[in-house]
């Protein structure tokens, strides 16, 4: 993954989990009126800048508008438990289903060998794919092979053709 790709995720997890941790304090306070009065103005401000230092200056700041991050992530609690994370420069099989061998996998990729970039990277993932739905591949992740065949320095078309073979189970690395 690209560096700023773990930093994003490290910084989601946070916010997942103080959003929980709020969320069971709001349930267990006196019928959770008293729970926006109980809270320091200091213990908002102490979430703030631990997010904020695992981003490098030269990384864009953390935004909630919408569309910049990818909320079925945020509302699906349990898909995030059941995927572990995939850390950054780590080469790692994941194992897609498809109920539908025909169904799209919800990425656009860009690179390929007739481009500078040379390997295939996933530019974006589809809120509604099957590999959103799955949570493990971000985009800026690099795939390096579909189903043990090496996509690591084929053209772009060539990537895409392979990508969209049908299968009910596909094996990225």
């Amino acid at each position: 993954r690209c560096p700023g790709a773990s930093h994003r995720r490290v910084a989601l997890e946070r916010r997942k989990t103080s959003k929980l941790q709020a969320e069971a304090e709001g349930e267990s306070g006196p019928g959770g009126t008293e729970q926006p009065s109980s809270l320091s103005p200091d213990a908002d401000q102490g979430i703030v800048p631990a997010e904020q230092s695992f981003t490098s200056p030269a990384l864009p700041a953390w935004t909630d508008e919408p569309g910049v991050d990818n909320p079925p992530f945020e509302e699906n609690t349990v898909a995030d438990s059941m995927s572990p994370l995939i850390f950054s420069r780590e080469i790692t099989t994941i194992e897609i289903h498809r109920s539908n061998p025909y169904i799209e996998l919800g990425i656009s990729i860009v690179g390929g060998n007739e481009t500078p970039l040379i390997n295939i990277v996933i530019q974006e993932v589809y809120r509604d794919g099957i590999i959103a739905r799955d949570g493990r591949l971000l985009a800026g992740d690099q795939i390096l092979q579909v189903n043990s065949f090496d996509i690591s320095n084929v053209s772009h078309n060539h990537a895409r053709a392979v990508l969209s073979q049908p299968c009910s189970v596909l094996h990225l690395t």
